[in-house]
């Protein structure tokens, strides 16, 4: 038994040894930049359509005009004056007395329109007007727009 063992370590002793193997550099690996694709032009009909524009009109009032039954402020697509036989309207709010004026209109955006506050006799019939500061004006905007601060008066229409 003695000469199994005796004849492996004569081969393990006459093997030459092997070096161990030298580790490899890592070489930098060029990354392939691919080339960018041009942006395209939004799709206008993919995006979510636009909020309204809320239109805000701040200030106070008051008014010379002998008779008048009510006050309104509209805001309309038409000039005030002259007063519009059918105006295309986007809100009206009654106003009660002299004071603080605040009404609030949607509209659609870019709306092109004018804030008019109208003296109405006992039969609805225009006798005095006002065009509100800074308008006919576009209104177009996300969040609130301000028409205003401004101290107005209503004075009869000339007759």
């Amino acid at each position: 038994m003695r000469l199994p063992a005796l004849a492996a370590a004569c081969l393990l002793l006459a093997c030459p040894k092997k070096d161990e193997p030298k580790p490899v550099e890592a070489k930098p690996v060029p990354v392939k930049v691919e080339p960018k694709l041009p942006e395209s032009a939004p799709n206008v009909a993919a995006m979510p359509p636009r909020p309204d524009a809320e239109v805000e009109i701040v200030g106070t009032w008051s008014s010379t005009v002998k008779g008048a039954a009510k006050h309104v402020v509209v805001m309309q697509a038409e000039p005030c004056l002259p007063v519009p036989a059918a105006p295309k309207r986007f809100g009206e709010m009654v106003l009660s007395e002299p004071g603080s004026l605040f009404a609030e209109f949607f509209l659609p955006q870019g709306t092109m329109a004018s804030v008019c506050l109208y003296a109405l006799d006992d039969k609805g019939v225009v006798i005095g007007a006002l065009v509100m500061p800074d308008t006919p004006k576009r209104f177009e905007g996300l969040g609130e727009l301000m028409v205003g601060p401004h101290k107005v008066e209503v004075v009869p229409l000339p007759k």
